[in-house]
C-alpha cells in the first residue's frame, strides 16, 4: 500500500466517524510523521494514564528506592469492585506483578496501590520532566467523587508519542528497565481495538483505555524489525461503549501500509 492510498483510506474513515478523534502515527526509525489529526488535543486519558504510572514506578526503581521484586501487601480495603485479579482477602504481591496486571489487564486496584506507593506528586513530576504539556494525573482509578468535583486525568496522542519514543530510544530510566517496560506492554491482554481486525502474529507494545463514550489505544507496532508509533483517541462517541471498530479499522489500514515499508 502506498502512502497516498493509506492517507485516503484514513480520511474516508474519519469522514464517516461520528464524535471526536485524535490520531498520531510516527516512524520511530526516522521520526517521520505518518498521520496527524488533532494530535495535541488534550483528552480524558482513561487507563492510558497507567503508562505514566508504570514509568514513574520504574523511575523509583532506577533510583534504587524499590526493586521489581519488592513485596507489597494489598489489603481488603484497597481492592476495587471491578478487580478480576484480587480477591477480598489480603494478598502479598511484587511490584513487577502489580505493573504487569495494571498494564496487561488494566487492573485498577493494581494502579491505585502503585499510586499510593509513590504518590501522585511523583507521577506528575515524571510527567513534567518528560515535558508532557497535555498530561496530568489528578485522581486515582474509579474515584467518582473526584470526578464529580472536576478532577480528572488527561493526556494527548502527541504526549504519548514522547513517552514511547523515550522508552524505545532508551533515553529514560535504564536500558534494562526500558526493556522491562516494553516486555510489560507486549503482554497486553486487551485486544479489542488495535488488534481487532489484524490476524497476523505481530508484536504490538500498547495500552488501551475506555470509559463511557470514550475509547483509546496507543503503542508501538514492530513490523519487519522496525518500530512505528500509533495513538488513536476517540471520545464523544455515539455508543456508550465507544467506537472500537473505528480504532480497529484504522489500525488495520495503518498496519497494511507500514508492513510494506
Amino acid at each position: 500500500m502506498k502512502y497516498d492510498e493509506m492517507k485516503n483510506q484514513i480520511e474516508q474513515l474519519i469522514s464517516k466517524y461520528v464524535g471526536d478523534v485524535s490520531i498520531y502515527a510516527v516512524s520511530l526509525r526516522d521520526h517521520r510523521i505518518l498521520m496527524d489529526h488533532h494530535s495535541t488535543q488534550q483528552v480524558r486519558s482513561a487507563s492510558i494514564i497507567k503508562i505514566l504510572i508504570m514509568v514513574s514506578v520504574l523511575e523509583e526503581i532506577a533510583k534504587n528506592n524499590y526493586e521489581l521484586t519488592s513485596i507489597l501487601t494489598v489489603n481488603q480495603n484497597q481492592v476495587l469492585f471491578d478487580s478480576e485479579i484480587f480477591q477480598t482477602e489480603e494478598q502479598i504481591v511484587t511490584i513487577e506483578k502489580l505493573l504487569t496486571w495494571m498494564i496487561a489487564y488494566s487492573d485498577n486496584t493494581s494502579a491505585n496501590v502503585l499510586i499510593d506507593l509513590i504518590g501522585i506528586d511523583a507521577i506528575n513530576k515524571t510527567i513534567t520532566e518528560l515535558n508532557l504539556t497535555q498530561t496530568l494525573l489528578q485522581r486515582k482509578m474509579l474515584d467518582y467523587e473526584a470526578i464529580a468535583k472536576g478532577s480528572d486525568n488527561f493526556t494527548s496522542a502527541q504526549d504519548m508519542y514522547i513517552v514511547f519514543e523515550r522508552i524505545f530510544g532508551n533515553s529514560i530510566l535504564t536500558p534494562s528497565l526500558c526493556e522491562k517496560a516494553k516486555e510489560i506492554l507486549l503482554k497486553q491482554g486487551i485486544k479489542d481495538q488495535f488488534l481487532r481486525f489484524i490476524n497476523d502474529d505481530i508484536q504490538v507494545f500498547h495500552k488501551t483505555g475506555d470509559l463511557d463514550y470514550l475509547n483509546h489505544d496507543v503503542g508501538v507496532f514492530r513490523i519487519n524489525d522496525q518500530d512505528y508509533f500509533l495513538g488513536v483517541f476517540c471520545w464523544n462517541t455515539v455508543d456508550i461503549d465507544g467506537n472500537k471498530n473505528f480504532v480497529g479499522l484504522l489500525a488495520q489500514i495503518f498496519y497494511e501500509f507500514v508492513k510494506t515499508l
